[in-house]
């Protein structure tokens, strides 16, 4: 009796510890899978430590190769210059265009493809920015004060110039079908009954030399564009500008500013005319 009660007891414990140990692999082959499935996934490509932060983060980069979340707010692009239309008036000029909208001659003509200083009535320019209410661009011939003779005023003497802004440029024409500098400005003069020489050197000797500070519109203004001395003339119209026939190729008669680089650098002086 008491051997078959040992032996009862020791199946017992061999039952026991058999079902200890298989207790205990199960566990160990369960951890070892998890730690496995793991790896799997910190491993696996695109995965970083950091993408949870990173995917909640709004406004950093949450491409994960090459594939972005839609959920993610995208950058704003950056807004260009504002830019906006002009139509050239008469008497207008690329230097009071450029003041007006603070911009330069130089920027003017490459955002518009032009290859000189020429402009058209009603032509349409871009301009980048917005016009300074302050600056009006000139709409016609500008008003220069009554000359001291009483028969004629310097206003009359621009605003008859000014009826041939864009007339063609043609060598020695002296007719609306097309001026040259010294054709224009004898042709204007000699309709208020002033006769002026041929060619710009021999005007250059009419009428009373004046400094370029006291410049009055109606004056002659000269300029020495080559090497024989003055070979350009034009007439002051106030406000820094003159009007004169330039060249073929900028336009025929037009406004120019005395300070473009061109003719600032080659003014060679300015006579006032009595009438």
């Amino acid at each position: 009796m008491k051997n078959n009660q040992r032996i009862h007891i020791i199946f017992l414990l061999l039952i026991g510890l058999t079902l200890a140990a298989f207790g205990t692999y199960a566990y160990n082959a369960n951890t070892a899978g998890n730690a496995e499935q793991t790896n799997s996934i910190a491993s696996a490509p695109g995965s970083t430590a950091g993408d949870c932060l990173q995917n909640g983060d709004p406004g950093t980069d949450s491409t994960l190769n090459g594939a972005s979340n839609a959920e993610t707010a995208q950058p704003a692009p950056v807004p260009s210059p504002t830019t906006t239309t002009y139509t050239v008036k008469s008497g207008d000029t690329l230097w009071d265009i450029a003041a007006l909208y603070h911009t330069t001659v130089a920027q003017l003509q490459a955002l518009n493809h032009l290859t000189s200083d020429a402009l058209s009535l009603d032509q349409t320019l871009l301009v980048a920015g917005q016009a300074d209410q302050g600056i009006k661009v000139a709409q016609q011939a500008p008003a220069p004060t009554p000359s001291r003779s009483g028969t004629t005023s310097r206003t009359a003497v621009l605003q008859y110039a000014a009826k041939y802004l864009h007339t063609p440029y043609k060598y020695g024409g002296t007719t609306p079908a097309g001026f040259d500098c010294s054709g224009f400005v004898q042709y204007v003069y000699k309709h208020f009954g002033l006769s002026l020489p041929r060619t710009a050197a021999a005007q250059a000797s009419a009428g009373v030399r004046v400094d370029k500070a006291n410049l009055s519109p109606g004056d002659l203004v000269f300029f020495k564009t080559g090497s024989s001395g003055i070979d350009h003339v034009g007439i002051y119209a106030g406000s820094g500008r003159f009007i004169h026939s330039s060249s073929p190729t900028s336009g025929g008669v037009i406004y120019t500013s005395l300070g473009e680089s061109f003719y600032a650098r080659t003014y060679a002086g300015a006579r006032r005319l009595s009438y």
